[in-house]
């Protein structure tokens, strides 16, 4: 149901379909947003094992089914749900997984991603394999200060906690660096930045639009031939996997908070 004007919707569930060669079933976005558990219906009707969508689709999901008096489909065999294009909520992973476990959900089949229409979709997602999804927590007053402080089983209270999702590791032939962007350097892990972006999968340029091009491209004394795409999203790398917090544009500093 992803829109086709989207990145995720034409890379991932039209092009990449085309190039592949998988099975895919597309369907109207005025329908799923009409009535959300058109989705879930479309799942268990053709036995779908990959769909995904933005974070606001499955709370829309969640808020439907809590509803409904009584609902019939099987999602046991969806093993992978993508989750993207907008952060990715630890209580939103984990409201989706309990209301729908009842039809056969596991909440490891959700799959939080990174991406961006300037890397040909996805930059960063967890590996095969693994244990997904990784929620961690951090301390929100130094989350709010720009570092990232993980919390212990017994750390801090509830309410001076933030749990945020990795969005896993750089996908192959991307190198992915989160850079001070008032001075251009790298920062350590834990430190929160500017996401930037480098790879065979990143794009050359916007069409007709030198201007912008130029504007986008950085380099990096550690990797002084490779260019690099300022994507104007901020994270910070834990134990090697991306957390993504937000947009420099979005963001708004009080008092140094």
């Amino acid at each position: 149901w992803l829109p086709p004007f989207h990145d995720m919707g034409l890379i991932g569930g039209i092009l990449e379909a085309i190039w592949t060669g998988y099975h895919v079933v597309l369907m109207d976005p005025k329908h799923f947003v009409a009535r959300p558990l058109r989705w879930m219906e479309a799942i268990h009707r053709f036995k779908a094992d990959v769909s995904g969508g933005a974070n606001f689709a499955y709370d829309l999901c969640a808020d439907a089914i809590a509803k409904v008096d009584e609902a019939e489909f099987d999602l046991s065999r969806w093993r992978l749900a993508y989750s993207g294009a907008e952060p990715v909520r630890s209580a939103c992973i984990e409201r989706f997984s309990k209301a729908f476990s009842p039809f056969g959900f596991r909440q490891a089949a959700i799959y939080p991603c990174y991406g961006l229409a300037e890397a040909t979709l996805m930059a960063t997602g967890p590996n095969p394999g693994v244990e997904r999804p990784v929620i961690e927590k951090f301390k929100a007053a130094d989350l709010e200060k720009g570092r990232a402080s993980p919390v212990g089983e017994r750390g801090a209270a509830d309410a001076d906690v933030r749990s945020l999702v990795s969005c896993g590791t750089p996908c192959a032939d991307t190198v992915i660096e989160i850079v001070d962007p008032k001075s251009g350097s790298i920062v350590e892990d834990g430190v929160s930045g500017e996401i930037w972006i480098a790879g065979s999968a990143v794009f050359r340029g916007y069409h007709r639009d030198d201007a912008a091009t130029m504007d986008a491209w950085r380099t990096l004394s550690h990797h002084p031939t490779r260019p690099f795409f300022a994507s104007g999203d901020m994270g910070f790398l834990h134990k090697g996997e991306l957390y993504v917090t937000g947009r420099f544009k979005d963001m708004m500093i009080f008092r140094g908070r």
